[in-house]
């Protein structure tokens, strides 16, 4: 099976099928919202990318979820939420060919690391997000095996050490609690041929962790709920390169003129459900020079300063990572929230309530969602805003211990 064309195509070719894309999309698959927000724009189709206006998160966010998509029947699409690390939750919609899509781009990033459809994989995930059947999962491995990534350490550990898996993957920050707590407790972890991460920016001290570890080759999946993958580890020179024929990306100084170092602007090229057009997702990356030279021909970066977040650990054993909390997004009247852990057994829930809903309310419905070993030491505090860090993203998690 050969998928690897993509990455590995002249910067002409590139440059013309982004082109390509771009003028299909703004003749034919334009939302309500971009027809307003366009009224004004002269020369579409045939415009160049900078010519366009930029669009805001908040924009976006507060425009009804009908002028966001492009096909009336709602229903038959498949809902895609973000994880409220740019502020309030986002939904987006894709189609099943879209989605089919994204999971095929994941499938060339690991056949360029050296995935066989053969491998035993293990998936260290929310189980209720991986009950739904892929494509992509289907291919990668017919055995895979999903390990509830809310389970006690030392059950995962178990469990993937009986299974002695050629590939794991799950977020960043459950693989880097896994692994130190193995080596804290001394506990030898099986050799594994690839691990890959996802969800938090792959730091070089978690990445050494993670690689002493499993004995594992490492890499690292960027990418944004809303838009899909933006990114790949490079599997020839160690840095990380956009997805140039799903994407197009710019990077924008504070004047938004195109910049070496700045602010990350999305044109999603295959998202044409819930189209995204010169859309600010708040990370600022870094290019890589402009000298670099390696075989895949998509532009280079070195750093990425995203969403980052930590582990809740339970009395019991088990964790809390943000792909655990997400449903929490799903409360009425709960504007922003936010859950740090201030010690063994203590957990502190901060949250921003709308005026439509009581506090109890609130805090009846977080219960529920939340581990039952959590509520003896969880406390509530009310805030008027919680203010996001220096990124600029909001840290969903953070453990103070």
């Amino acid at each position: 099976m050969k998928l690897r064309r993509g990455p590995y195509q002249p910067v002409k070719a590139i440059a013309l099928e982004q082109q390509q894309k771009l003028k299909y999309i703004l003749t034919h698959s334009l939302s309500p919202f971009y027809l307003q927000k366009f009224k004004e724009v002269q020369g579409l189709p045939n415009i160049s990318i900078s010519s366009l206006p930029l669009t805001t998160s908040d924009e976006f966010r507060a425009s009804p979820p009908e002028d966001r998509i492009t096909q009336p029947d709602i229903a038959s699409l498949i809902p895609i939420s973000t994880s409220g690390s740019s502020g309030k939750p986002l939904t987006v919609y894709m189609s099943g060919r879209e989605y089919l899509l994204s999971q095929l781009k994941q499938l060339i990033f690991f056949q360029q690391l050296g995935w066989k459809p053969w491998w035993k994989t293990i998936f260290l995930w929310d189980v209720d997000k991986s009950s739904s059947k892929s494509f992509f999962q289907t291919l990668v491995n017919l055995k895979k095996k999903v390990i509830d990534i809310s389970a006690p350490l030392d059950v995962q550990a178990k469990m993937i050490k009986s299974s002695s898996p050629d590939l794991l993957m799950s977020t960043t920050d459950a693989l880097n609690a896994l692994a130190a707590w193995s080596i804290h407790n001394k506990i030898a972890m099986p050799r594994v041929r690839l691990i890959i991460t996802c969800g938090s920016p792959l730091s070089p001290q978690t990445r050494n962790l993670l690689t002493s570890t499993f004995n594992a080759k490492c890499a690292d999946i960027y990418g944004a709920n809303e838009c899909g993958y933006l990114g790949f580890q490079c599997p020839h020179c160690g840095l990380y390169y956009f997805n140039e024929d799903s994407h197009i990306l710019e990077v924008l100084d504070q004047e938004n003129r195109p910049a070496d170092h700045g602010s990350l602007v999305i044109t999603a090229l295959d998202r044409r459900t819930t189209p995204l057009i010169r859309y600010h997702i708040g990370d600022m990356v870094t290019l890589a020079p402009r000298e670099h030279v390696c075989r895949i021909q998509f532009r280079h970066f070195t750093s990425i300063d995203g969403r980052s977040t930590d582990v809740l650990l339970l009395p019991g054993g088990g964790t809390v990572t943000y792909l655990s909390t997400m449903k929490i997004n799903s409360i009425d009247g709960l504007a922003q929230f936010q859950i740090v852990q201030t010690g063994p057994e203590s957990y502190l829930f901060r949250y921003v309530k709308n005026d439509s809903v009581s506090e109890s309310d609130i805090i009846q419905k977080v219960k529920t969602l939340l581990p039952e070993e959590m509520l003896p030491g969880l406390t509530f505090q009310k805030e008027k805003v919680i203010h996001p860090d220096k990124t600029g993203k909001y840290k969903v998690i953070i453990n103070q211990q």
